[in-house]
């Protein structure tokens, strides 16, 4: 009984961060996207939604199964695994054709983490 709880609280709460992290993965394997609009920061715009969500999701898995449910390490802990997942995501597209690898990147890759961090907790 105890590990059917175990598993269904793994599927609900962490497949959804590891399915969403796999997309990310695989968009960005697609080679030099080009983007219809011409916008200052669009990219860097586009990487901190996109791991907003990541950490709203994050935010969710960790609030209810871990010890960080509150306070300062709650944000820290999500924005950190967004910019390592995104510094990861960095490296990842250097070795696809048409991609350049950017610090800012990553570093907006973690702020959107942050940012979803706080848009969970205020839902």
């Amino acid at each position: 009984m105890i590990k059917e709880i175990i598993k269904h609280k793994f599927i609900v709460l962490w497949l959804p961060v590891i399915l969403y992290a796999g997309l990310i993965f695989y968009l960005s394997s697609i080679p030099s996207p080009h983007l219809p609009i011409e916008f200052p920061f669009l990219d860097k715009l586009l990487h901190i939604a996109e791991y907003a969500i990541l950490g709203i999701l994050l935010a969710r898995a960790i609030k209810k199964t871990g010890e960080f449910g509150s306070g300062w390490k709650f944000y820290f802990l999500i924005m950190c695994i967004a910019f390592i997942y995104g510094l990861s995501d960095e490296f990842h597209q250097s070795f696809v054709f048409g991609r350049v690898v950017s610090f800012w990147d990553a570093l907006s890759d973690g702020v959107g983490g942050f940012l979803g961090a706080t848009i969970f907790r205020w839902l």
